[in-house]
């Protein structure tokens, strides 16, 4: 076999026609540019050199970019194009709304408060600790963007005076306590804000010099809770809107907001529609309003009067 193998092949070398032209194969050669523009798109969260990098090759670079794999505490310390920030935003929430104007017309911004909400609801307490030292951590590389905040389900106990209390551009506070994915395992527990949530919101509030707004709707906030949170009030001379409406503040709530604003608040405009307060909490309340310019929004009936309650009261032995 191996006889005749090479007689052929010695036959078709020499029966070969050198006057016929071979097959041209063409081979296009990367440009160098292109090559280095993929390299940097695929190590860019070992060498974050996007803004360095010169603007035609920036659009194509980003366009490459895997941002699933780029990790925010390097991406929030080294980038700042917002073209990689609004791919980023739009490429991890695709289902979320996205109004840039409520965020001050910058992607970067958007990301670090969506960001930041998401690692807060996500949150679990551990025994020793680690995993708040953990959301410490990761919140601390979006503090200088974040003005705005909005917690929709706060599942558990965080303080927030050792988590927020650097965020000196922090303007806006939404907070809501609860669970809403609870499902079939509702537990009552989970709901509303607890003293010692109240506690470290209050020091939060007295050492704040940005803070200007703060919501606390249905929060299950009782009269307790507002003295508590009044008391960080008291020290603060910044807040100018404060929204306590469907919670659960009563007369001595009511009386302990009276003191606030007699003492000379800088409160522009407060809402508690939809509470307990019956006819003494609202005398207190006419008071302290009739000494200053606070304006008392009532949206929805909050402040009932005393025959309101006797209604529902007698509606609520009859049922019974």
């Amino acid at each position: 076999m191996q006889a005749s193998e090479a007689k052929d092949k010695v036959e078709g070398a020499l029966n070969y026609n050198f006057d016929e032209p071979e097959e041209e194969t063409t081979f296009q050669v990367p440009r160098l540019d292109d090559l280095c523009v993929r390299l940097l798109a695929e190590n860019l969260n070992r060498f974050p050199a996007l803004d360095h990098m010169k603007s035609e090759y920036i659009t194509s670079t980003i366009e490459l970019v895997n941002t699933k794999k780029i990790s925010y505490s390097m991406a929030a310390q080294y980038i700042k194009n917002e073209v990689f920030w609004q791919k980023s935003a739009l490429e991890r929430w695709p289902n979320r709304p996205h109004v840039i104007s409520e965020h001050g017309m910058s992607w970067r911004r958007l990301y670090a408060e969506y960001h930041i909400s998401e690692q807060f609801e996500r949150y679990y307490p551990s025994k020793c600790g680690t995993n708040l030292n953990s959301l410490v951590h990761e919140v601390g590389y979006a503090k200088p963007f974040v003005q705005t905040i909005k917690f929709r389900q706060l599942r558990a106990e965080i303080n927030l005076s050792r988590v927020l209390g650097d965020f000196q551009n922090l303007q806006t506070l939404d907070l809501t306590y609860g669970n809403r994915e609870t499902g079939m395992g509702y537990e009552k527990s989970t709901f509303g804000m607890k003293i010692k949530d109240a506690l470290s919101l209050s020091r939060l509030i007295a050492n704040s010099r940005s803070l200007t707004r703060i919501m606390l709707r249905e929060n299950l906030l009782n009269d307790e809770a507002i003295q508590v949170l009044t008391s960080g009030m008291s020290r603060n001379n910044t807040i100018t809107f404060l929204d306590l409406s469907h919670n659960r503040i009563g007369d001595l709530g009511a009386q302990c907001i009276a003191k606030l604003l007699a003492r000379g608040s800088i409160l522009i405009d407060l809402n508690l529609g939809d509470n307990a307060i019956k006819k003494s909490g609202a005398l207190y309340l006419s008071h302290a309003l009739s000494q200053n310019d606070t304006r008392c929004m009532r949206e929805e009936p909050g402040i009932k009067r005393e025959e309101e309650n006797e209604e529902e009261n007698r509606g609520k032995t009859k049922r019974m």
